[in-house]
């Protein structure tokens, strides 16, 4: 079967195949540009709170997410050092539930005085409790609004790792400790200083065990990460290498192109009259910022009208050697509420046959499908994070052809619904900002931040 690929790209240095002032002037151009790449990342790694490459180092970016907080009246910003803190009930990523490692607190879930949910339909995993009942400002005016809650800022001082994050509870322990919390008073108890969960733990040490000290203050800033409902800083994988292969979907079929009513119907987005051409011009753009970041990038086609089998896509992808093959497609809802989708090959859909399931986590669970499921949530959330758009990510799980056969972990990528019309004003005359986001996500995977 005939494997068509566009030529790799690959770029090892900005300043590959440059011959300058002869053999001296370039090594002064290389120390130089180390030096700078050098000082850049130390400068950035400072303002992170993490060394460059480390999973948890991308999380430390604030978000945008239910913009500014509150400071609580009569409470200060000074930090409170040295706080006895453990985690409480969070989105178990996996299961789709709400569970901390004991499952005793299963409680956490119903909102309490905040309104908000702290399962997978939360706005937010980056949230904390304190043992005053400032979780009810979250509902000044009414309903529940991220934007009113008061926020925190916690520090690990043994490696300057921080996160902020949304006060949505009241503990620990439901206790109450006034002074402490506005004030500058240490807690009346060790088991009164602060609760934060899950996915902020793994933030701030890398795993979510509880009882250790943290210093924390009160703060105004944008919640940690942004990404509603799968925030990034969850088990991010750490693949080994740098070679991507990018699967456009679809292509002509019987010279028909794929997917053209949602296109038809709202018009051509970012030029595309096709799904074809769609992932297309999206393949093509992912291509450049990987390749712009040392990375070496193969296409499974030579245009938007190729349509190779999905045998073919794969081969691709194993001849190379990958390290990561994503399929890019967008999505045709028929009726449904738009957003991003990442879908996962289960091996046999727990013997449900070649069909879409609701939710990846009736798939099978082993190391290739946990870790697929990981990357598909980090990668839909960059795009969630970079669009907004008005429904959250949604995971599947299916026996698909696209994705059978892989030697390297792979996921199928549908970055919005084109039949939409709140998803297409969104994503209209931003390209480049769907690349940038989707090659983020492949870098947070494969450690190119």
């Amino acid at each position: 079967m005939t494997q068509i690929e566009t030529p790799i790209v690959e770029k090892k240095s900005p300043f590959g195949g440059w011959k300058l002032f002869g053999t001296g002037g370039m090594a002064l151009i290389l120390f130089g540009a180390t030096f700078f790449l050098i000082s850049s990342i130390a400068v950035y790694a400072s303002r992170m709170g993490a060394t460059p490459g480390d999973p948890g180092s991308m999380c430390s970016v604030n978000g945008s997410i239910g913009g500014t907080g509150r400071i609580p009246d009569g409470a200060n910003t000074d930090w409170k050092t040295n706080i006895h803190t453990n985690t409480f009930a969070s989105c178990n990523h996996t299961t789709g539930q709400c569970a901390d490692n004991t499952g005793k607190y299963q409680d956490r879930c119903d909102g309490g005085s905040s309104g908000f949910k702290t399962d997978c339909s939360a706005p937010t995993q980056m949230f904390a409790a304190v043992p005053y009942p400032l979780a009810q400002l979250c509902k000044a005016g009414g309903s529940p609004n991220l934007a009113n809650c008061a926020r925190i800022e916690v520090l690990n001082p043994k490696n300057n790792r921080s996160v902020v994050l949304a006060i949505l509870d009241t503990g620990p322990f439901n206790t109450n400790d006034k002074d402490y919390v506005l004030g500058t008073s240490p807690p009346r108890s060790s088991n009164a200083g602060l609760d934060i969960s899950e996915d902020a733990m793994r933030v701030l040490i890398g795993s979510a065990d509880s009882g250790h000290n943290f210093n924390w203050r009160f703060t105004t800033a944008p919640i940690t990460g942004g990404g509603g409902n799968t925030d990034p800083c969850i088990s991010i994988p750490s693949l080994n290498g740098k070679t991507i292969v990018l699967d456009p979907g679809h292509g002509l079929e019987g010279g028909h192109w794929h997917n053209t009513v949602g296109y038809a119907s709202l018009g051509p987005v970012n030029g595309a009259k096709s799904e074809d051409e769609d992932n297309w011009n999206l393949a093509l753009k992912v291509r450049d910022v990987l390749a712009s970041h040392g990375y070496g990038v193969t296409l499974t086609k030579s245009s938007a009208e190729d349509n190779p089998s999905f045998s073919a896509r794969v081969n691709v992808a194993n001849s190379k050697h990958a390290t990561l093959y994503v399929s890019l497609h967008s999505n045709d809802t028929e009726g449904g509420a738009g957003g991003a989708m990442g879908i996962v090959r289960c091996q046999n859909a727990n013997g449900k046959g070649d069909i879409h399931l609701a939710d990846d986590s009736v798939c099978e669970s082993t190391p290739v499908i946990d870790q697929n499921k990981a990357i598909s949530r980090v990668i839909t959330n960059r795009v969630q994070q970079a669009f907004q758009f008005n429904a959250a990510p949604k995971f599947m799980g299916a026996h698909l052809g696209t994705l059978s056969g892989l030697t390297m972990p792979g996921v199928l990528i549908e970055t919005y619904c084109h039949d939409v019309l709140s998803d297409r004003q969104k994503v209209e005359g931003h390209l480049d900002q769907m690349a940038q986001a989707v090659a983020q996500g492949i870098m947070d995977v494969t450690g190119g931040r």
